[in-house]
């Protein structure tokens, strides 16, 4: 029997053959997936602007929330780099705290600028923004599930008794859990219709009393932790 008839050593070269196609193929898919994916960080630094003026427009409805968005945004990246979040994923947190509150565009004004108490029929309405905004980053398409899903959930509370799905503790995904503290920090920081705003340790210690209930409390301890030193006016 010659060498090259010996089934084992027939085996041995389909086994080396089928290495190297693997490991070719593996290596082109890899090439085209970083391809893709450098394709899509372009769209979605070329979007940015959009996004901004979006964000821009829906805020020029209501004076007293001028600048909200992009201050969430702005507390979100803080506590993202506090953590040591990478930049990809902070740059993914930055564009879905921009568009958080797009959904508002369905939100008639009786609602939006009310200034008295919100009736049930209010809050119900009011809570359809959430799910809105959501549904519009899902159909901008660039900016993937993790994104549309922090958008989506962002005022689920950690205790289970927030919306849309009523979801508790670690189901909520951390990018929604970081924007309801910094969404709440900038609605207690901020002058509203109904109220004065608070000073900065005041909202840092109610941030952190709410832990286990409003907030996930180990993210409450480090929002306080990343915004230790006030942020400018």
């Amino acid at each position: 029997m010659t060498r090259d008839s010996d089934p084992s050593h027939r085996f041995d070269a389909l086994v080396r053959q089928f290495t190297e196609d693997s490991h070719a193929l593996f290596g082109e898919m890899s090439a085209r997936l970083e391809s893709c994916r450098a394709d899509l960080r372009e769209a979605r630094d070329l979007a940015f602007p959009a996004v901004l003026a979006l964000t821009q427009i829906l805020e020029g409805r209501d004076s007293f929330t001028y600048g909200h968005s992009r201050r969430v945004a702005r507390y979100s990246i803080r506590l993202a780099e506090h953590l040591k979040w990478p930049t990809d994923q902070i740059k993914l947190l930055n564009m879905g705290a921009l568009l958080h509150d797009i959904g508002k565009v369905i939100i008639p004004d009786s609602v939006l600028l009310k200034e008295g108490k919100f009736t049930p029929l209010d809050f119900e309405t009011m809570q359809l923004h959430s799910s809105t905004s959501g549904k519009i980053v899902h159909r901008l398409g660039f900016l993937g599930e993790d994104v549309e899903n922090w958008v989506l959930f962002h005022h689920e509370r950690f205790d289970g008794t927030g919306y849309p799905d009523g979801l508790k503790g670690e189901e909520i995904p951390i990018g929604a859990r970081i924007y309801s503290l910094a969404d709440a920090y900038d609605a207690m920081t901020s002058v509203r219709r109904y109220r004065q705003k608070m000073p900065h340790w005041t909202a840092l210690d109610e941030i952190t009393s709410c832990g286990g209930r409003q907030f996930d409390p180990d993210l409450a301890n480090e929002f306080s932790l990343a915004m230790a030193e006030p942020p400018e006016e």
